[in-house]
């Protein structure tokens, strides 16, 4: 079917919906939906699905799955071709969302492209994309990151989340047993090797009823890690943005603490990028838990004192914490002690893939 102007299938749904007095209560309880999904479809915040059609077929009955399946894509592609009538808009678009990052070596035209990265992030058109998520209760700390390559990669993870961890057989999530396993978190990464404390992290993670998602950060997106709540687990992503051991290390502890601190529940993602409001309780939380800061104090005093820091002194003392040397090394860099940030470059333990 064609029609000459842009009609989202919501707006043909609400109409179906009216005529037959259907709220969207019932029809979310019909199609085994939230009312938030019933209303974001209506207001083409969200696409319509292959899969949702069908359950609009078993709900009208006298409506097949193909009339609002050619609905969608109809409004689709008069959407993207109104993207197009700006010759330069679409490219703008490709830029600030990464194609070229997220469809590196699929030989996809920037229409296709386009068109992928509308199903990808479940919208309909790239406006409606800019609308939702300024609305979103996200709680971004800016340090001039790009927003919508933010957004991307927060979805790309999400897609990552059943790859990675299998939810199925997870257990329920208990704070009480989180706060138990927090010295073994710090064992695990008592190691250089990435691979074998990835490995071990999401292991006891997923034992815990906690999903954990690695995935390299989207250009520009300037980000290191987000928590949320996904079908009844919180869930920690996490990219590797500076390819150094002590950085992912406390990222993932600083996300572990906006878990033990239910942040999760107040908004849909934390996301860390400076410290801020409840960054910045998170942020304490995992550098107290690394290092005793008393002892710490200590240290730093003694060696101002001396006005003199040998790789000794730093290797002795990472071991009396129970730490890699990348971590008191990042402490001492972060706390200006050390501010040529070449010396001991050896001891800084690189993420290789």
């Amino acid at each position: 079917m064609a029609f000459n102007f842009i009609v989202a299938p919501g707006t043909i749904l609400k109409e179906y919906m009216d005529s037959r007095s259907i709220t969207q209560k019932d029809l979310a309880r019909i199609t085994g939906s939230s009312e938030r999904h019933i209303s974001n479809l209506i207001n083409a915040k969200v696409r319509l699905t292959e899969d949702f059609a069908l359950k609009l077929e078993d709900a009208f009955g006298d409506v097949v799955a193909e009339f609002w399946m050619d609905l969608e894509s109809t409004y689709k592609l008069k959407i993207l071709r109104k993207q197009n009538e700006s010759p330069n808009l679409l490219k703008v678009i490709a830029k600030d969302y990464q194609f070229e990052h997220v469809f590196k070596g699929l030989k996809y035209s920037i229409q296709r492209q386009a068109e992928e990265m509308l199903k990808l992030l479940g919208a309909t058109s790239f406006d409606d994309i800019e609308r939702e998520f300024s609305t979103l209760s996200y709680n971004f700390m800016e340090d001039g990151g790009n927003q919508k390559a933010l957004y991307v990669w927060l979805k790309l993870c999400e897609e990552e989340l059943h790859i990675q961890n299998d939810l199925e057989i997870m257990p329920d999530y208990s704070k009480d047993s989180l706060n138990k396993k927090l010295d073994t978190f710090k064992g695990l990464m008592y190691t250089q090797d990435f691979k074998l404390a990835i490995s071990n992290l999401r292991r006891i993670s997923n034992m815990l009823g906690i999903g954990l998602v690695i995935l390299d950060a989207i250009p520009t997106s300037k980000v290191r890690g987000a928590t949320t709540f996904i079908d009844d687990h919180p869930v920690i992503f996490l990219s590797t943005r500076f390819k150094r051991l002590d950085t992912f290390y406390f990222a993932f502890m600083h996300e572990i603490a906006h878990i033990i601190n239910e942040d999760y529940i107040k908004i849909k993602y934390n996301v860390a990028l400076i410290n801020e409001g409840s960054e910045l309780g998170s942020s304490e939380f995992a550098r107290n838990f690394f290092i005793d800061k008393i002892n710490y104090d200590e240290f730093v005093s003694k060696h101002y004192a001396e006005n003199e820091l040998t790789e000794e002194d730093i290797i002795v003392f990472s071991k009396k914490q129970k730490v890699i040397a990348d971590i008191v090394l990042g402490y001492l860099e972060h706390d200006k002690v050390i501010t040529d940030y070449s010396k001991f470059y050896y001891l800084k333990g690189k993420i290789k893939k």
